[in-house]
């Protein structure tokens, strides 16, 4: 690289290795001053991004931890902080709203949501709010929009699979909610509780009795916090029939 080409930059590479070279060239030391000055800022640039992505990964860890646990104050707090740090990072809103949401922010957060939807309509995210928040509230009608929806819907990240799978188990459409179960690559979500409550929901209501079971008992030896957990399909909030929910 010259040094030309150096000035004619201004954007630094991620990575610079100066180049000095000893035969035919000579440096001066205002040249090699230049280079190292370059080289210097380099690397505090890499160092930089390496601290932002550990930080990143430690409130997306963190966050994914209280909400799996249901600690809803505590998310609600950590999210705060991430979003200061990392404003333009779209999942920690709606994972932000969701855990306001489930805290006590209902109305706002509802609100929220469906405002995102009108602006981004083909947004999953808040598509996948919006199934729990009309089922918390009993909206079943709303709810049914959403999950129709998803039809022909098969997303590539398997955690928004995972969530259109959940949508069909929240909506009472257990045959659906199964076949989508049954196409996740489980290796991938088993560490989502909600994979493991919906999935024996769906289950239990299609008939599979034993399996749903099975998966339950599963559940409870990889997630310590459901062990004292009644299965699903014996939850109030969880336990309405299709024609109930109409």
């Amino acid at each position: 690289m010259t040094v030309e080409n150096e000035m004619s930059d201004p954007t630094l590479p991620t990575k610079i290795i100066p180049f000095i070279h000893d035969g035919d060239f000579f440096f001066t030391k205002g040249v090699d001053a230049f280079y190292k000055r370059k080289f210097d800022l380099a690397l505090k640039e890499e160092i930089d991004v390496f601290e932002d992505e550990d930080d990143l990964l430690m409130y997306q860890e963190t966050a994914f931890y209280y909400l799996q646990h249901e600690d809803y104050l505590k998310a609600v707090t950590i999210l705060e902080e991430a979003l200061e740090l990392f404003p333009e990072y779209d999942l920690f809103h709606f994972q932000s709203r969701f855990a306001r949401f489930f805290n006590g922010e209902q109305k706002a957060m509802l609100k929220e949501e469906e405002t995102a939807l009108i602006i981004e309509p083909d947004q999953l995210y808040a598509r996948f709010n919006l199934m729990f928040f009309y089922r918390a509230l009993g909206e079943e009608e709303k709810l049914n929009e959403i999950v129709a929806s998803f039809k022909g819907v098969y997303p590539m990240h398997q955690e928004q699979a995972l969530k259109v799978a959940i949508g069909y188990t929240l909506a009472g459409h257990e045959d659906e909610a199964v076949i989508r179960f049954n196409r996740l690559q489980h290796r991938t979500v088993k560490h989502h509780v909600d994979y493991y409550k919906y999935y024996a929901l769906a289950l239990y209501r299609h008939g599979k009795v034993t399996e749903a079971e099975a998966l339950f008992e599963e559940a409870k030896r990889r997630h310590t916090q459901l062990i004292n957990k009644k299965a699903p399909w014996l939850e109030q909030h969880m336990s309405k029939s299709v024609d109930e929910g109409k």
